[in-house]
């Protein structure tokens, strides 16, 4: 009996001297309800294009198609009068390529910098239109279209102007002018 006992011993310890001890130890079961991955996008053109410094100039306000003011970082013309106006002096916006976290949906929301009255961060997105693509960013003068969703009528390397009307149509709203 005794020779039984230390035969088993003997048996025991040699099972548990063959074990790997720095084997890893099993990964945990993945949870039934794993987590959404952050969505990626590729960018459009017009996206791309967008992304950078852009430096208000000037907004044109129209009305049943006459120019009522003209409005610079350093004047106001209204109504032929010109007078020194510098609230938007120095007002631009940063359009980043990097999506928004708080959006949803299938359109890319990017985030954004605005500096002017107020200063602030938000998003930017391009809604594709049979009249071109909208841009829809800043909520706030002097960057707002007075529409939500203005068409950008010129876009290239170092401008940006859209206006709030289709082109085509009487002209009524705002057409803003930047440059980078």
């Amino acid at each position: 009996m005794k020779k039984l006992i230390l035969s088993a011993l003997a048996c025991i310890a040699l099972v548990i001297s063959s074990c790997n001890q720095n084997s890893p130890a099993p990964a945990p079961a993945t949870p039934a309800t794993a987590p959404t991955p952050t969505p990626t996008s590729t960018m459009t053109v017009t996206e791309a294009l967008l992304v950078g410094d852009w430096i208000f100039d000037k907004v044109e306000q129209y009305s049943s198609g006459n120019l009522v003011s003209v409005i610079t970082t350093s004047t106001k013309t209204m109504l032929g009068t010109t007078t020194t106006y510098t609230a938007y002096a120095g007002t631009h916006m940063v359009l980043k390529s990097s999506l928004y976290s708080n959006a949803a949906g299938t359109t890319p929301y990017f985030n954004a910098d605005y500096y002017g009255i107020p200063a602030f961060s938000a998003y930017w997105y391009i809604l594709p239109s049979t009249y071109g693509d909208r841009f829809i960013g800043p909520p706030f003068q002097p960057f707002s279209a007075g529409v939500a969703d203005p068409i950008i009528i010129t876009l290239n390397a170092t401008t940006l102007i859209y206006q709030s009307w289709i082109p085509g149509q009487i002209v009524s709203g705002n057409k803003i002018y930047c440059h980078k």
